[in-house]
């Protein structure tokens, strides 16, 4: 099996991938994400899924290092559908990052977004997105290919990575840039915004909107504050009236680290372990395969209450996943997945052999 799954390129999974998603869709279970009323936030970011100093294959990456020795890696870009208010994400398929046959260049991220971004438009030609990247993608060659795909964005960015805006921005007027304070529950939150400011100093910078957003809440029993700030570019059409909603759906970004990447590698799914790397493909395949795993249980999380109630009772997805396989061991008789979290659940009576 790994054989043949070893020469199969990953964008043949790709179909499985926007099938579920039609279903969701037909199913009016994504009505819950929407984002501003008509758009959907897709959380995008590289992650590594292998690194070895002895076992590659031909499109593995290669870090060399200064004494020598080198270290091979894979990577890929991954993606999914968020919500600042729900904690389900539904992926979408991942973009591997690999040496392509005849490269000398390492593949990248930036690279892989280029692809995933045209990938996924023809996947879904009408879809409202709003992407959501950190600040590695806040950059006019992406932005340019983000408008291109009629993709909205919300991207990360930062004073030291972007001194021209930066410094544009702080240049600018107290008019120029509405803001506004609040206090809610002990925490002041501080909005501001401006609008048709130059990414960078060249002629043909793209204009986009600036958010600036500032947190203050008390970090300690003796009353010390804690202050943390962000910055984002964006088309979207800001207001005051939006502000806090666009600022929500700017930090779910962190839903692909939090809710996908670190399930995926520290809840029972060992995304990171090598399953069988092969020669050419298999490593990729293996991840594509089980980030459709995951998504696959992500509708179940949303879904089926049998399969909620078994994960209420085991806290945790690796625990379910333990008592699932114990499960089949002492139980006779188990015919489908529905009997299966029910036994979890309601425990049947286990028959013991009898004793001479």
């Amino acid at each position: 099996m790994r054989t043949r799954l070893d020469n199969i390129p990953p964008k043949v999974i790709r179909p499985a991938y926007r099938k579920i998603f039609t279903l969701l869709q037909r199913g009016k279970v994504l009505e819950h994400f929407l984002f501003l009323e008509k758009y959907y936030l897709i959380s995008a970011d590289g992650t590594g899924v292998f690194s070895s100093s002895q076992v590659h294959c031909k499109n593995c990456c290669v870090k060399e290092h200064k004494d020598g020795s080198k270290t091979y890696y894979h990577q890929i870009l991954g993606a999914a559908l968020v919500h600042p208010d729900q904690q389900i994400v539904f992926p979408i398929a991942p973009e591997p990052i690999l040496k392509h046959d005849g490269a000398k260049k390492n593949d990248c991220e930036r690279n892989a977004s280029k692809r995933w971004v045209a990938d996924f438009r023809r996947e879904h030609p009408h879809l409202p997105v709003v992407i959501v990247e950190d600040c590695l993608a806040s950059n006019a060659p992406h932005i340019a290919k983000l408008t291109e795909h009629n993709m909205r964005y919300i991207l990360g960015c930062s004073e030291g990575d972007h001194a021209y805006l930066a410094d544009w921005v702080n240049a600018m007027e107290g008019e120029d840039g509405p803001s506004f304070k609040e206090t809610i529950e002990g925490v002041t939150h501080e909005y501001e915004y401006f609008k048709k400011v130059p990414l960078k100093g060249s002629e043909n910078a793209p204009l986009v909107t600036v958010i600036r957003y500032k947190e203050t809440k008390k970090k300690t029993k003796k009353g010390e504050e804690k202050t943390t700030k962000w910055m984002w570019v964006t088309d979207l059409a800001v207001t005051s009236k939006n502000i806090r909603e666009i600022v929500k759906g700017a930090r779910a970004r962190h839903h692909i680290e939090n809710q996908t990447f670190n399930t995926l590698k520290n809840q029972g799914y060992e995304f990171e372990h090598n399953f069988g790397h092969g020669n050419q493909y298999l490593n990729h395949v293996f991840s594509m395969l089980m980030m459709l795993a995951f998504l696959i249980d992500q509708c179940l999380q949303r879904l089926n209450k049998r399969f909620q109630g078994a994960l209420q009772r085991c806290f945790g997805k690796k625990s379910l996943w333990e008592r699932m396989l114990h499960s089949l061991y002492v139980y006779e008789s188990i015919p489908n997945f529905e009997t299966l979290y029910e036994a979890i659940v309601r425990p049947p009576p286990v028959s013991l052999p009898s004793v001479i």
